[in-house]
């Protein structure tokens, strides 16, 4: 009998760097008339955006917005004039967050004015005078739809910066001066909008204050929105992208077990079934500049996959030749011109981390624009290969796992449990912390326990109340599965996760005594009656109601269930690792879970930082987190 040696090229600490530096480009995004590139790049620390003409490479503009600001998306309001939503890092944090912004700028990088925000009304005017412009706004915005009939105004949601709630608008906003008009507001706290193919505004959806989905509908884009009344008991309609001037494209599970596609037309309540996968949901959609009539809709059966409503539309017969050009990647067409005869394409996948191409539609032909993270060759990276499993009580669920190159035979293991847990998944594609454990050596498992999205609401409804509980035994027996498939040594198993995912590795650790030899849990939640009273979810109604609903309101139950109350029973080593600026999971869940440790005599290794959050978003900051990590793993369980 042949024995399987687990030996390859192990990443040392220094390479964490390597996994954890920001991408060299962020986004291509191509103008509506194909004229312009839009290139988003870092250089020094800095991001930039970058204007090029696309035949001639002729450098237009490059803009910089500080030393602490960053860019979260840029889109083209019309053929010269660019969108930009800002980043800020403030103060006492160490990464940038959205502010909630727009900034206008031409493509030549003239007339920058700060249109929306709570800094707005006062940008630097021609000649540096200070004009008012704009009308300052306190609150955020999100992109509705760009109205390609006018290249004055797009339209855009408000939200109000409160937690408490408050109804959200739909706003006309001047893309030159920042003047707002105001459309609709919602008719539900903090809901979503939905563009009608004219660029108005008919539908809009929420959750009511028993966290329960709830449309709405104002016939012809007018007057008052009425509730949407559904023939079916169960599931709902989720509208998306307008299809024509009559019906929507919803997600639909009405019908079925998964979100699937439908037509649904508001006016007579009718739908017409499209598309559904048995087992998974829908997740997102590819459509043209204007955002409106998907021309495809993804989902994750295992690998990235699509269906086509007309497979012989332009952009969908292209889609379909570059993914089989690409058969070992996915590929979405981020950006497309006006005309659907060039789009720019974004090819990444497991041992990719992306790279950004020109698809000229019309001539069928593909061109390399740039890699994002070019250091990361697919040598170095490991493949992510699904896993099928039953679980004890004959659930179906699915997961990942990611093998050392070159390693064969049992070797040391860690166990990742993702956050969420609740709409939120393991998906197949580049990770950046499971492709360092994998170049150090580990075997990294990912399981999608039930409770996690993706695959249907009663397989996600079935978490609810089994924080714990079933969620936690799912990931127990698929740790049990690695070994009995001769992936794992039984004796070298570490479990690891942020957030949801710490509070399922302590969990583990206390529930499977023998199991685990060694727990990380990082920005995680550790005292489930906590979490009622600390944090930012138990400030909003939303908040609340959402923690009543997935954890129950059982004090007896939600302490059994806590790490907190069980340190006694842990035997594995324990790192624990937080930021003293999180907000969801609140520094002093780590804190309780460190002393509670101690107190049962326990040793601890313990990383706080001072500026972050909820996760380490800082690349200096998390390459130091994965040296500590593969120190710790390396005492624990080996290499």
């Amino acid at each position: 009998m042949a024995l399987g040696v687990w030996c390859h090229t192990a990443a040392r600490a220094d390479d964490a760097a390597d996994f954890t530096r920001e991408a060299n480009y962020d986004g291509v995004v191509i103008s509506p008339s194909g004229k312009y590139l839009a290139v988003v790049y870092r250089s020094e620390g800095e991001e930039f955006l970058s204007v090029i003409e696309r035949v001639g490479q002729k450098h237009l503009s490059k803009l910089g917005f500080g030393e602490r600001m960053g860019i979260v998306d840029v889109v083209w309001a019309n053929d010269d004039r660019l969108l930009v939503w800002p980043s800020q890092r403030f103060w006492f944090l160490d990464f940038e967050v959205p502010t909630g912004e727009i900034i206008g700028v031409n493509a030549n990088g003239r007339s920058k004015e700060l249109l929306f925000g709570w800094r707005a009304g006062e940008s630097p005017g021609a000649g540096g005078s200070r004009v008012r412009r704009a009308e300052r706004t306190f609150g955020w915005a999100s992109l509705i739809d760009v109205l390609p009939e006018d290249p004055d105004e797009v339209l855009i949601e408000v939200h109000g910066f409160s937690e408490r709630g408050r109804s959200s608008q739909a706003v006309y906003l001047n893309v030159h001066n920042g003047r707002q008009r105001e459309l609709t507001s919602s008719p539900v706290t903090e809901g979503t909008f939905v563009a009608s193919s004219t660029g108005g505004v008919e539908l809009s959806h929420g959750r009511n204050a028993d966290d329960d989905f709830v449309l709405f509908h104002r016939a012809g884009g007018r007057g008052r929105f009425e509730p949407v009344v559904r023939p079916a008991p169960a599931g709902r309609l989720l509208p998306f992208a307008a299809a024509d001037d009559a019906r929507y494209f919803v997600l639909d599970d009405e019908d079925g077990p998964t979100d699937g596609v439908s037509l649904w037309n508001p006016t007579t309540n009718e739908k017409q079934a499209l598309f559904r996968h048995p087992r998974v949901d829908v997740r997102t959609s590819l459509a043209g500049w204007s955002g409106r009539a998907p021309f495809a809709f993804g989902f994750v059966d295992h690998y990235p996959d699509y269906f086509y409503p007309d497979p012989e539309h332009p952009l969908a017969a292209m889609h379909l030749r570059v993914r089989a050009s690409f058969p070992d990647d996915d590929v979405i067409f981020t950006s497309v011109t006006r005309a659907n005869d060039l789009a720019v394409a974004l090819v990444h996948g497991d041992r990719n981390p992306g790279t950004f191409f020109l698809v000229d539609v019309k001539a069928g032909t593909v061109g390399r624009i740039q890699d994002r993270r070019p250091w990361l060759t697919r040598e170095r990276l490991a493949k992510m290969e699904p896993v099928a499993l039953t679980m004890r009580d004959g659930t179906a669920v699915s997961g990942y796992l990611t093998t050392p190159n070159g390693a064969a035979g049992p070797g040391p293991l860690v166990v990742v449990v993702h956050g969420g847990p609740h709409q939120a998944q393991d998906a197949w594609g580049f990770d950046e912390g499971v492709q360092f454990l994998a170049a150090a050596g580990y075997a990294v498992l990912q399981v999608n326990f039930r409770g996690s999205a993706g695959f249907g609401r009663e397989f996600e409804a079935a978490g609810y109340g089994e924080w714990g509980g079933a969620m936690q035994d799912d990931v127990t027996d698929a740790t049990r599965w690695a070994i009995a498939e001769g992936v794992a040594d039984p004796k070298r198993i570490c479990i690891y996760g942020a957030s949801y995912g710490a509070y399922s590795a302590l969990t583990g650790a206390f529930r499977e005594p023998e199991l685990y030899r060694c727990a990380v849990g990082y920005a995680g939640v550790y005292d489930l009656p906590l979490m009622f009273r600390e944090g930012d979810l138990p400030r909003t109604w939303l908040g609340a109601s959402y923690l009543a609903k997935t954890l129950g309101t059982d004090r007896a139950q939600l302490e059994s269930r806590s790490p907190v109350y069980n340190a006694e029973r842990i035997q594995a080593d324990v790192m624990l690792v937080a930021g003293e600026q999180d907000e969801r999971a609140p520094i002093e869940q780590s804190e309780r879970m460190r002393d509670a440790l101690k107190a049962a005599g326990k040793d601890v290794e313990w990383i706080v930082e001072k500026g972050e959050g909820h996760g380490f978003l800082n690349p200096d900051n998390r390459a130091e987190l994965y040296r500590r990590l593969l120190a710790f793993l390396e005492r624990s369980i080996g290499r």
